[in-house]
């Protein structure tokens, strides 16, 4: 009768194990990493006037409130590398606005809005200047703008440039929302889902 009990308090502790994060890790905290792809054209460039030279970042909702500029993310050469920020808490809602300025006028602008939630390893925004983006045909529709292959992720909002201010028609600004999380990708869909709220 031990040895079955033995067996059995394994057998628990085996099942159990993925959740023992959960149990004994602190889930009251993550991170945010904030990146720009500026890969796609020089009108992604950091440095360029025309185009994300005055990019401007504000995260709040997140117990501190953290203001992102192009300097921040100048001379950064791996489009994976960007601004870590810590002790995000995993409750309540973060807010990230972005502004774009060329000259003395403001040609983009808009805010997304994140329900922060537990068991999140980090959540990362990626930005970028384009006239196409990510799922941007998944947002013409009314979607969340996630495809397939982009893993973790949550929603993809696009704000438009001033028509005055755009290198080419619909040029916009897009910020791409990932959670990453140890559930995976699509926790609750099947292998080929789209990931999204």
């Amino acid at each position: 009768m031990k040895t079955l009990s033995l067996i059995l308090v394994a057998a628990s502790l085996t099942v159990g194990a993925c959740d023992f994060g959960a149990m004994f890790g602190s889930e009251s905290e993550t991170s945010l990493f904030v990146s720009v792809d500026s890969r796609n054209n020089p009108a992604t460039h950091l440095a360029n006037p025309m185009g994300l030279a005055g990019l401007r970042v504000e995260i709040s909702g997140i117990g501190q409130r953290v203001t992102l500029t192009a300097s921040d993310f100048a001379g950064v050469a791996d489009p994976g590398e960007g601004y870590l920020i810590h002790d995000v808490p995993n409750h309540g809602a973060a807010n990230v606005a972005i502004m774009l300025v060329q000259g003395d006028a403001i040609v983009a602008n808009g805010e997304v809005s994140l329900r922060l939630q537990p068991r999140t390893d980090s959540w990362h925004i990626t930005l970028t200047r384009t006239d196409h983006a990510w799922g941007s045909d998944l947002i013409n529709q009314g979607g969340t703008g996630c495809v397939d292959h982009l893993m973790f992720c949550q929603r993809v909002v696009r704000f438009l440039i001033s028509e005055a201010a755009a290198n080419e028609p619909d040029e916009a600004i897009w910020l791409m929302v990932q959670r990453i999380t140890p559930d995976g990708p699509c926790p609750d869909a099947g292998p080929n889902a789209i990931c999204g709220e």
